[in-house]
């Protein structure tokens, strides 16, 4: 169990993930070559986001089996999308067209974009992966999505909504958006005329857990990366790559404290 081999493959990039041989502190070093010296950096990241999910798995595993957890966490588990309630929640968003923001478990916005055949149908195709940019550059995770905000607005006037939601937010946490819109002049930013839960509150509860939530999104990372090398090289995608690893360290952050703020068991040094 402690040996899980499976390998992230691509042109550019081979990362053994077969991750940490031997016991107790001693712990191999994760295997990467054929990375090319202009791309040390992604090696490195790959690196950190593909430890710290392993060092994580290893760690809840040894919890378990000392009886310091009940059950596996619910992301070693597959834990399922409700489905049906993100189609009525869906279904509650307008079909006018304008701009909507997606937003993380925390109701933080991560991603601004616009729609132009009806906020309702573009949201919907992006929380069910289907045909979406977004999703196939694997800029956003679906699994991360709980709430989307929606501004109806008229044709003429959503490039520059969008810009202006876009500075706005991004200025606050780095969204996930590939491109960048230009400044609109625009006055004081307007609040969301519809404001959906698309996620049911026990679903939101236990993915907010951070050692669930690091480990997904962690895992989440390295395919962006093997995405941006091994299929779309593009500046877009690096964006979003670096977004994504600031969201990280928020969520590494999180894990941190939740593990010091925990109680120590009976015999723990």
């Amino acid at each position: 169990l402690l040996h899980r081999p499976g390998r992230l493959q691509s042109k550019k990039v081979f990362v053994q993930r077969g991750i940490f041989h031997g016991t107790g502190n001693q712990f191999g070093k994760l295997n990467c070559a054929g990375v090319k010296e202009n791309s040390q950096w992604i090696r490195r990241r790959t690196t950190i986001c593909l430890a710290i999910s392993s060092l994580a798995g290893v760690e809840m595993l040894s919890h378990l089996l000392h009886g310091k957890l009940s059950r596996l966490p619910t992301h070693w588990t597959a834990m399922s999308i409700d489905i049906n309630f993100r189609k009525r929640a869906v279904g509650k968003l307008p079909t006018d067209i304008g701009v909507y923001v997606l937003c993380d478990l925390d109701e933080i916005p991560i991603y601004v974009g616009q729609s132009t055949d009806g906020i309702r149908r573009r949201v919907g195709r992006h929380l069910t992966s289907a045909r979406s940019d977004i999703i196939a550059n694997r800029q956003i995770d679906v699994w991360e999505i709980a709430y989307v905000w929606a501004y109806p607005t008229p044709r003429e006037e959503i490039a520059a909504l969008e810009a202006q939601l876009f500075h706005h937010f991004d200025s606050k946490s780095k969204l996930m958006n590939g491109t960048i819109p230009q400044k609109a002049k625009r006055g004081k930013v307007p609040n969301p005329f519809f404001r959906v839960q698309v996620m049911p509150d026990e679903e939101l509860k236990n993915k907010k857990d951070p050692a669930q939530r690091l480990p997904r999104q962690a895992a989440h990372y390295a395919q962006i990366v093997g995405h941006f090398l091994d299929v779309k090289n593009s500046r877009q995608i690096a964006r979003a790559m670096t977004s994504h690893f600031v969201r990280l360290q928020k969520y590494h952050d999180q894990l941190l404290r939740a593990a010091t703020e925990a109680p120590e068991g009976d015999g723990d040094s």
